[in-house]
């Protein structure tokens, strides 16, 4: 908005961009980082394969 205002006042005249102050870092966590590194950590532990069913032999269904 001050950048406008600098420019009304300069009678729409081309002004001199002033050197921009670098936004201060906040404290964003990496989720998808953090959920993969817990990943491998329980994955690690239990890391044991998915045990197949076994398929039950169920009778033929006779007709009605």
């Amino acid at each position: 908005m001050e950048v406008i205002e600098e420019k009304v006042e300069a009678g729409g005249k081309e002004i001199e961009e002033k050197p921009r102050k670098a936004p201060k870092p906040t404290k964003v966590i990496d989720l998808v980082s953090v959920l993969q590194k817990s990943l491998e950590e329980t994955g690690a532990k239990k890391k044991t394969t998915p045990k197949s069913r076994s398929k039950k032999a169920y009778p033929a269904k006779k007709a009605a």
